[in-house]
């Protein structure tokens, strides 16, 4: 068991888990509160507004991460007061915010890449890549902790775009109202968000499946339904 706190260094966490299996959980609408009960005793990587779920489960993720700018300005205070998960965020949100001290912080290199696949980091003490969607993030980070086996849950790899953008940045959405996720207030009206690049993510996500193999290690996806088929489908149920 390892014991963590606010001052820890992403080196010391280096194959902390070696050998285990872990669930990535995404926010997506076929993610269950109840599925998050089943996953009490896993390690547990899981993102953004994740925390919507806590009033209604004992469950919380292991590890937490938020790198999308718009998420971490507009949901600032109430990341900052989240106690339980280890933290992980990228140095460059500091640009928008102030540091928050319980967090473990790493360098994000977000050279861009498509068409072609971003680089997989196997040294996440160094550098970790961005790919378009905060679970290849999580991933990279499982793998450097000596995860070999990692599940996905919610990860649909859909959305329902709105037809609202933000005047001065096109690539910026403003909420209607549109389900994207587990919980109906996920994302309110006038939130904004970055258009996904399902393209871009597609890449990343093969790029996993090759770092991940590249270690000995697999991916399996555990969602109920969503479109992403770059990993092979588990049903989730006969994991426990």
């Amino acid at each position: 068991m390892v014991t963590y706190s606010s001052q820890i260094s992403l080196g010391e966490l280096k194959n902390c888990h070696a050998g285990r299996r872990a669930f990535v959980i995404g926010n997506g609408p076929s993610l269950r509160i109840r599925d998050l009960d089943h996953l009490q005793d896993e390690i547990t990587f899981a993102a953004n507004k994740i925390y919507l779920a806590f009033d209604s489960t004992h469950w919380r993720p292991t590890y937490y991460g938020v790198e999308d700018k718009l998420v971490m300005v507009q949901n600032y205070h109430t990341i900052k007061a989240l106690k339980g998960p280890v933290k992980f965020l990228p140095r460059y949100l500091n640009r928008w915010v102030a540091p928050i001290p319980d967090a473990v912080y790493f360098d994000l290199e977000t050279v861009p890449f498509y068409p072609q696949r971003p680089c997989f980091s196997h040294n996440a003490a160094t550098r970790v890549y961005w790919g378009s969607t905060i679970t290849y993030t999580l991933i990279q980070l499982a793998c450097f902790m000596g995860i070999r086996e990692i599940f996905l849950l919610g990860v649909d790899h859909d959305f329902k775009i709105p037809d609202e953008r933000d005047p001065d940045d096109p690539y910026i959405l403003i909420s209607q109202g549109e389900r994207n996720h587990f919980h109906p207030d996920y994302r309110k009206p006038g939130e904004k968000w970055f258009v996904p690049n399902l393209e871009m993510s597609i890449k990343s996500y093969e790029s996993a499946r090759e770092g991940v193999a590249a270690v000995g290690g697999k991916i399996y996806n555990a969602t109920r339904g969503g479109k992403l088929e770059v990993f092979p489908r588990v049903n989730f149920e006969s994991l426990f």
